[in-house]
């Protein structure tokens, strides 16, 4: 009782920045579970927690402490499947996705890929749904459906080892704190990019349009620049850009033709040279 008691404090808690997670509080209350009874109320609480935390209540250290304690969680027991523990087996998978620094996400891989093994993750969502963003994030192109799965785990960096190093994930959090801190000495702001799409809608097909996040281009003391799109739930995490040009930007260690160009408006577009992708409004 007394470790349930201490697990559903640490689980309520909330508030706290980067730099306050409490990783031997995190390890001492998994190491308090010894049984199926306490497994399933930790299981229940973080799962709970997690669907209290989105939308505008969005909590991102508390995405981040979920997620440490879940790693010390999947280095000392088998995958929990649904069959034995519930709906709330989905947490392990929905908290990774929830982190969205994705240093972290290789780091904690065996989380996802303990469930590919266990066959609850199939191969297809494995690469359309839980990889595509690491993808996305160093390609431009779609091979991440056709090369083959061993191949892809190694050319993305990822953990497939059956151990989560937790002082690497806390050493993330740090990097991430020690960055949003640095001074700026320019930053540029526009408008959300506005996107269009044709759905079906009462049998009709129509063109909804909508508008993303605002982004800025930001300039530090050291001269790196970086592209943020700006979540309310400060959620986004900076990528790091070179300049190709005048008014130009790539992202770095990115293999792409595209880049961002800053037109004679002011705005902000983002392009392959011959069509513009998006386009950011300057802000007024």
């Amino acid at each position: 009782m007394k470790v349930l008691i201490a697990l559903t404090i640490l689980i309520l808690s909330s508030g706290i920045s980067l730099s306050q997670v409490d990783t031997l509080r995190l390890k001492n209350a998994v190491d308090g579970l010894k049984d199926k009874n306490s497994i399933q109320h930790y299981l229940d609480a973080i799962f709970k927690e997690d669907k209290y935390y989105r939308g505008d209540l969005t909590n991102i250290t508390k995405d981040i402490e979920h997620l440490i304690s879940l790693s010390y969680f999947i280095n000392k027991f088998d995958y929990p499947l649904e069959e034995e523990y519930g709906q709330s087996t989905i947490a392990l998978r929905f908290i990774w996705i929830h982190v969205p620094f994705l240093a972290m996400r290789r780091i904690s891989f065996p989380l996802i890929h303990k469930a590919y093994i266990a066959g609850v993750i199939s191969e297809n969502d494995l690469r359309t749904y839980y990889m595509q963003r690491l993808y996305e994030d160093e390609f431009d192109d779609d091979n991440n459906l056709s090369l083959p799965i061993d191949s892809l785990f190694i050319l993305l960096g990822l953990n497939t080892t059956s151990h989560i190093p937790i002082r690497d994930l806390f050493e993330e959090t740090e990097k991430i704190k020690a960055l949003r801190s640095l001074p700026k000495k320019e930053v540029l702001k526009w408008r959300g990019a506005v996107k269009s799409k044709i759905v079906t809608a009462n049998g009709e097909r129509v063109m909804m349009t909508s508008s993303d996040s605002p982004v800025e281009i930001f300039t530090l003391e050291n001269c790196n620049i970086y592209f943020r799109k700006i979540h309310s739930d400060n959620s986004y995490e900076p990528k790091e850009l070179v300049k190709i040009g005048e008014g130009k930007y790539k992202f770095k260690n990115m293999l792409t033709n595209k880049y961002f160009e800053i037109d004679r408006e002011g705005n902000l577009l983002y392009t392959d040279g011959a069509e513009v992708i998006y386009e950011y409004r300057k802000l007024k």
